[in-house]
């Protein structure tokens, strides 16, 4: 069924309110870059490979983002993609987690085989129940040691073939990199 030119012209702003909105329906999509980031401390901090849920004050700070929900009443999906790479053949082990609020909702770790170019592709992913349209705090957290960078690129030419710091990423520091959070806001 399609509006004929008469009903879409008397769809005013405004007349499509949330109520109206079907349950299920997505009323809000944001898709937020992860800045690319290099660390260089020497002593590893780390997300704890134990039988634990990780907690806030462990790892690195990797990205924080506040959303503002759009309804006071709809579950949140956020998924986070990040490409984390060795500049140097430092550590070779690779561990992310996500949290709602300082709670953690995913947590992902990797190892890889000893050698240059190690790298980890990290999913992450959770869902927030909403209801009453607080902010939503997320952020993630990770490993950091000496040469550890988030979002970097596999540039190298030579026979290393380490990953290049973050801010050597393709088309500079923050422009179209490959780690990124959508959200998702659903009624």
């Amino acid at each position: 069924m399609t509006l004929s030119k008469i009903q879409a012209e008397s769809i005013t702003d405004g007349s499509i309110t949330a109520p109206k909105v079907v349950s299920g329906m997505p009323v809000n999509y944001e898709r937020v870059l992860i800045p690319p980031k290099t660390f260089s401390p020497t002593t590893l901090n780390a997300i704890p490979r134990d039988n634990t849920v990780p907690q806030i004050s462990e790892g690195a700070s990797y990205f924080q983002h506040n959303y503002t929900p759009k309804l006071t009443n709809s579950t949140i999906v956020v998924t986070a993609s990040m490409h984390i790479g060795e500049t140097l053949n430092t550590i070779n082990v690779f561990a992310s987690a996500l949290f709602f609020n300082d709670s953690c909702v995913n947590v992902r770790a990797t190892n890889s085989s000893a050698g240059n170019g190690d790298r980890g592709q990290h999913e992450l992913s959770g869902t927030f129940s909403n209801t009453d349209g607080s902010v939503l705090d997320i952020e993630i957290r990770g490993d950091e040691y000496y040469k550890i960078s988030l979002n970097s690129q596999l540039l190298s030419t030579g026979s290393s073939q380490n990953y290049t710091d973050a801010s050597s990423c393709f088309g500079g520091t923050d422009s179209i990199n490959g780690s990124c959070l959508t959200i998702v806001e659903i009624k």
